[in-house]
């Protein structure tokens, strides 16, 4: 027998479990949604090399420090330009979640965005993908993934790797239970779709990353980033915060035994 393998079942056993029911599926791995700290007091850089913006924290509230935005000149195309925005710091505005992931408006008038909190890292969406600043004469690209330069990662790679590891097991158990729990057809195709579309949206967003192919750090948190709108599709009223232990259930005191009361002497006489 090779190892690991496990032994027939003898003649006229059978596969019914003990319990008389179908087992209860494993509990998917614990994703937590990435909070701001993450990103607080770093240098981020789209793609990781281009660009630059830092936040801080102000009592509760989420600030941009610095904004150099990256580019291409109006006049010449073909030229990179970068605009430092002035004005700051930027105070960002909370607008909730967006696919599990926390989202925050930058109101910078010559540049209005948004940003998703990933672990380290930030998605940045922009409509139309442009912001144009004439008097620079540079159209600037923010949209896009922002991240450390790879000169901050540590050189064993094993870390990341491992992260990444973890977080493709997270994703495809929330996915198998999506589909588990989802009744619509149409539903279960859409799901499927975007499941299937993942791993090439993935190399697009991250194959311009500063050494992508030696840390893999962009697909890790793209990776990770997936797994968290999994789990918030499937629970979506869930938050992060584990739930209480519950508290064991007061004893019943049992009833002191009682004495059997004694039996009444016979007068005498009587038989």
């Amino acid at each position: 027998m090779l190892p690991g393998a496990v032994p027939s079942a003898p003649t006229g056993a059978t596969d019914t479990p003990a319990t008389g029911g179908p087992p209860k599926p494993a509990a998917p791995p614990p994703v937590k949604t990435p909070g701001e700290d993450s990103v607080v007091r770093k240098e981020l850089r789209r793609n990781g090399s281009t660009g630059l913006i830092s936040f801080e924290r102000q009592d509760k509230d989420l600030r941009i420090t610095r904004l150099t935005l990256p580019g291409r000149q109006i006049s010449r195309p073909a030229d990179i330009c970068r605009v430092d925005v002035a004005g700051g710091p930027f105070t960002m505005k909370s607008v909730g979640k967006h696919e599990g992931l926390l989202r925050y408006e930058a109101d910078i008038a010559a540049c209005p965005f948004t940003v998703d909190i990933l672990d380290g890292a930030i998605q940045v969406n922009v409509t139309g993908g442009l912001c144009t600043f004439r008097e620079a004469d540079c159209n600037a690209t923010p949209a896009g993934f922002w991240g450390p330069p790879p000169s901050t990662f540590s050189a064993d790679t094993k870390a990341i790797e491992r992260a990444r590891t973890s977080a493709e097991s997270a994703a495809r158990t929330y996915f198998r239970s999506l589909l588990n729990n989802t009744k619509d057809r149409q539903q279960v195709k859409t799901i499927a779709a975007e499941q299937a579309a993942f791993s090439s949206k993935r190399e697009e967003t991250c194959r311009d990353y500063a050494r992508e192919d030696v840390f893999g750090f962009c697909a890790t948190k793209i990776t990770e980033a997936r797994a968290v709108a999994l789990r918030a599709q499937l629970y979506p009223n869930a938050d992060d915060k584990p739930a209480p232990a519950k508290k064991p259930a007061p004893r019943k005191r049992q009833p002191s035994a009682v004495a059997p009361a004694p039996v009444p002497a016979m007068p005498q006489g009587i038989r």
